[in-house]
């Protein structure tokens, strides 16, 4: 069903700022697994168009492990019988990584989902988990690039895979802007807003 507008939060243009990031950054950028970020997503839900806020961050562990969680909140673009659709979530859960190459992880991850919608006078909550694996790597001194499948489920949703592309381009080795795009079997959307790394 609803797999959330969550993990990849993204903000609009700045690519040209790109440039401003010079070789001893480069020595510096690494994969980040401490961030906070936000952004917007804009997309569809079930065939209706939405917009969505969110915030979200990531916690090291150790070496190997993270935590990680996120909120989101939207709604529907138009309304039905008066009234916009409007959606809440938010997710909580660890995750791994391991280092295949010198600038490459693979990442995987296990998350408690909620799901909140609201209509009129019908209001449902639905509870489930989700399973992501994927990889992270820098693709440039300044370019970090992320691929990533998800599988949603539970017993209050229905069995949804997705797929889910980023780009993040670092500003700083603190701050990047990332561009996303997601697409499941009742989803997809494009993202884009900023991140801190600490």
């Amino acid at each position: 069903m609803i797999t959330t507008v969550r993990k990849t939060f993204v903000g609009f243009g700045l690519v040209a700022a790109v440039s401003v990031c010079g070789a001893a950054q480069a020595q510096q950028a690494s994969i980040s697994y401490d961030y906070v970020e936000a952004g917007v997503t804009k997309g569809e839900i079930l065939n209706e168009d939405f917009t969505g806020y969110g915030i979200g961050a990531s916690f090291s562990i150790n070496d190997y492990l993270f935590a990680q969680g996120s909120f989101s909140s939207g709604s529907s673009d138009d309304k039905f019988l008066g009234d916009k659709i409007d959606l809440d979530g938010f997710s909580f859960g660890l995750g791994y990584h391991r280092s295949i190459g010198a600038k490459t992880d693979l990442v995987a991850s296990a998350n408690y989902i909620n799901q909140e919608v609201d209509f009129l006078a019908f209001n449902e909550d639905a509870n489930g988990y989700g399973l992501e694996l994927g990889i992270r790597s820098l693709i440039t001194s300044n370019a970090e690039f992320e691929a990533k499948v998800n599988y949603v489920d539970g017993s209050d949703f229905d069995g949804e895979f997705g797929f889910e592309a980023n780009v993040k381009l670092l500003l700083t080795p603190k701050f990047a802007v990332t561009l996303g795009y997601a697409d499941g079997d009742d989803t997809k959307g494009v993202t884009a807003g900023l991140r801190f790394n600490f």
